[in-house]
């Protein structure tokens, strides 16, 4: 038990003793702490007692990714992640863990259920550092790395997919895409989803060197596109996807 302090109540002279106390008789993921107040007087005859719920109910995984976010900063959680929706659920993931290491881990929130808040999926196949994320009919497409520019940030596997209905029954696994065309390259991409004659297809871009591919997703093919030649340099941001059109904005300009 921690040595007694002195705490004196405001507007009172009287000293009252207060003893702190942590607990973890619960779960070892749930704590509370324990409160005593005495006269100081009577240090050892408490007046009143004080139990208060510090912390709720956390996975495992959780608690580890809170631990590691101490030791490395808790801003890795949130650098380099990439973010898409499948119907009505938001998925992140990878992100930067600090020394030249990166994530595999994917998070995911039902907004039909904002309650559950986020919960944990299944690992991508290899780290994933600012990619690619688009949905497609159900189905999660990550593509690319961007790491930093050392050459062993290119990824293991340049693009992957994930059956989303199979992730809350538990059994959902990542499966690897056929790699794509050498001009894409793997960082600095950005991939979207079209709707009529391009309904299966998915169009992914360098967003530097502005080369273009579809990728096919009944046939599980690539094809290579004329990237465009007339561009400002200055449109390296994320484009605005309106229908089969991409829309840059900087600034006033459009």
């Amino acid at each position: 038990m921690a040595e007694l302090g002195r705490l004196t109540r405001k507007r009172k002279k009287e000293e009252v003793t207060v003893k702190c106390v942590t607990s973890s008789v619960y779960s070892v993921y749930e704590k509370t702490l324990c409160l005593c107040v005495a006269q100081a007087e009577e240090p050892h005859n408490p007046r009143e007692w004080y139990m208060l719920k510090i912390s709720s109910e956390k996975d495992e995984e959780k608690e580890a990714e809170e631990k590691l976010a101490k030791k490395l900063g808790k801003s890795f959680r949130f650098y380099g992640t990439s973010s898409a929706s499948v119907v009505s659920f938001v998925y992140r993931i990878g992100g930067y863990c600090g020394k030249q290491r990166y994530s595999r881990n994917v998070r995911y929130f039902d907004s039909s259920h904002p309650k559950e808040g986020l919960k944990t999926g299944p690992r991508t196949i290899c780290a994933r550092c600012d990619a690619a994320v688009v949905g497609l009919n159900g189905n999660l497409y990550v593509m690319g790395f961007d790491g930093g520019g050392a050459s062993l940030d290119v990824p293991s596997v340049g693009g992957e997919f994930l059956d989303t209905r199979l992730v809350g029954e538990g059994h959902a696994e990542w499966s690897a895409l056929p790699d794509p065309p050498s001009n894409l390259g793997s960082k600095c991409l950005f991939a979207a989803a079209f709707g009529g004659d391009f309904s299966s297809k998915i169009l992914v871009l360098n967003l530097y060197t502005y080369a273009m591919c579809l990728y096919d997703v009944p046939e599980k093919s690539w094809e290579s596109l004329d990237p465009i030649v007339e561009y400002y340099s200055g449109f390296t941001g994320h484009p605005v996807v309106v229908g089969t059109n991409l829309y840059w904005i900087q600034g006033s300009n459009v």
